[in-house]
């Protein structure tokens, strides 16, 4: 997926300004993060 990538980084280090909490990806093991990252390409929009 070509998004996927994108999807983590944002999520490993989310930046000033995000909603996501800083430690977002340390409260979850690498599974569930990938599940994460899946979950929402499947949600979201198709490109």
């Amino acid at each position: 997926m070509p998004w996927a990538g994108s999807l983590k980084a944002k999520i490993l280090a989310p930046g000033p300004g995000s909603v996501m909490p800083s430690d977002f990806a340390a409260r979850m093991s690498a599974a569930d993060l990938n599940a994460l990252v899946n979950f929402l390409l499947a949600a979201g929009p198709s490109r």
